[in-house]
């Protein structure tokens, strides 16, 4: 049972208005309820909403807005060797989640992403294939309105100068190089996708829908046979309210899911959920970056007679080039994506050049952000704090963390590559070295999915390990990490659960 707490309330701190049902209410009842109102939550919450099912999403934070209050229960402790940046800043306790924030970046992973133990002998396999993923990344590349330059199943164009880029690329000594898969407009214009803006208001219009904020998950009520009847909540004035349900699912990033299995498991000794092979928590990755800026010589005859009209003046095309993804994981060496972004730091906005690079009035740059598969170690791991707690008094995570051999060489291989290119070149000038980022905020594993409970934490439906109705949806179900932005693989597996929850629930 809850051990209920109570906080002053101060002024300056009132809970802003619930969406969709009435503040002052201690008790719900719903079909499905749903922790985290990030990519995750409400893409899962449209597809239930719309096959009828009652859904409640409970989101930490605010409706509308920032709150510091609400980021402070995102903390994690070092527990010794170092954190590889405040990683508390990677999750966002708002409506909307990281979609608030994030880049729009949506590639798909490829299939050996799914096989990298069988075939290459590190991590772990995927125990469902990319074939069987792949109608259910098509209705997530829908939901998201994605554009994908290699896999095209859906309507979708895109009507920037991301393709102008990517062949001028090819020009240059890349292969593979391709338009990025980005989310765009109804104009077919880059344009990351802010949920909250986009999808919410359909999710509000819906009877079956409900989203309560600044209302904290912190335990349930769960019988022997791990069956979750309600989960117990504390809001931002300390009052504690109660969510009746037949299934829940925890959205809450892989940081914030983990954790919340591990206090379920602290406040009822003997469940063990998800406990069996001692992967709770463990598996911890992210994707290492090298970034790089290059500037264009504008004078080269490389690029002369590129027609280039910009439809952001600021930033005039995206493009990935999959050159080197994944070609030397059997040299123990992992996949690596460049994305370039092509920028005009010219102060005349009014001006549109008629040719790519033969402004002399501002001065062209593209730079390149790499991002690295990281291996998925055991070591790298999350625990609850025995001595620190968040405002509730919940056990703060704690983070074992540290670079292997594996990830080393993967970014400095990373880094040559693209470098070998550049010196190639005769119309791009590395003016910026590479930089490498330990870490782009794509926090992944922790709660693997996998065959059986000796290998992960949830199976191939999602479901925790000795529960009945308790799912895991996010990144940190993954297995293996790739170099592959990982929101649009969290989407597509919301879809894929979306058809079993509607087909089991009862």
């Amino acid at each position: 049972m809850l051990n209920r707490r109570r906080f002053l309330q101060f002024s300056s701190l009132l809970s802003l208005p619930t969406v969709g049902c009435s503040p002052n209410m201690d008790n719900y009842s719903t079909d499905v309820a749903i922790i985290g109102s990030g990519p995750a939550g409400l893409s899962l919450a449209s597809r239930l909403t719309q096959a009828g099912v009652n859904v409640i999403v409970i989101e930490s934070g605010p409706y509308d807005g920032y709150s510091e209050r609400a980021q402070q229960r995102n903390k994690v402790l070092d527990a010794g060797q170092g954190l590889p940046y405040p990683l508390g800043t990677a999750t966002k306790r708002m409506t909307g989640g990281t979609s608030s924030v994030w880049g729009g970046h949506c590639p798909r992973f490829r299939q050996d992403d799914f096989i990298c133990k069988s075939r290459f002998g590190y991590g772990a396999d995927w125990p469902i294939s990319y074939e069987e993923m792949e109608k259910y990344y098509c209705q997530a590349e829908h939901y998201l309105n994605v554009f994908n330059g290699l896999n095209s199943c859906n309507p979708i164009t895109m009507s920037d100068d991301s393709f102008i880029l990517a062949q001028f690329l090819e020009t240059q000594g890349f292969k593979d190089t391709v338009a990025a898969s980005v989310t765009v407009n109804a104009g077919g214009v880059y344009q990351p996708l802010r949920l909250k803006q986009s999808r919410l208001p359909g999710l509000v219009n819906n009877q079956n829908f409900m989203l309560l904020n600044n209302l904290t998950a912190r335990n349930v009520e769960i019988d022997r046979t791990g069956k979750v009847k309600s989960i117990f909540c504390t809001d931002n004035e300390g009052l504690d309210k109660t969510v009746k349900c037949k299934a829940l699912v925890i959205g809450a990033g892989a940081i914030q899911s983990s954790r919340f299995l591990m206090l379920i498991n602290e406040q009822h000794p003997g469940l063990g959920l998800g406990e069996g092979g001692g992967y709770l928590g463990a598996n911890f990755m992210d994707h290492n970056a090298v970034q790089l800026t290059v500037k264009v010589d504008g004078n080269s005859n490389k690029v002369d007679q590129q027609n280039f009209q910009p439809s952001q003046p600021e930033k005039f095309g995206q493009a990935q080039i999959w050159q080197w993804y994944g070609h030397y994981r059997e040299q123990g060496i992992g996949a690596y994506m460049p994305l370039a972004i092509y920028e005009n730091t010219s102060t005349n906005r009014s001006m549109v050049p008629g040719n790519i690079m033969n402004d002399n009035n501002s001065e062209k740059t593209i730079t390149f952000s790499i991002l690295c598969e990281q291996e998925p170690l055991h070591e790298n791991r999350f625990e609850l704090s025995k001595t620190e707690q968040d405002e509730f008094g919940d056990p703060l995570p704690m983070l074992w963390f540290e670079l292997s051999d594996f990830d080393k060489r993967t970014y400095r291989h990373a880094a040559d590559s693209i470098s070998n290119v550049l010196a190639m070149s005769n119309a791009l000038e590395i003016s910026q070295q590479p930089e490498l980022f330990l870490g782009r905020h794509h926090l992944m594993g922790t709660t693997r999915m996998a065959d059986n409970e000796e290998d992960g934490v949830v199976d191939t439906d999602l479901k925790v390990f000795g529960s009945k109705n308790i799912y895991v949806l996010g990144g940190s179900v993954f297995p293996s990490g790739g170099a592959a932005n990982p929101t649009l693989t969290i989407v597509a597996l919301g879809m894929r659960l979306s058809e079993h929850i509607i087909q089991n629930l009862v």
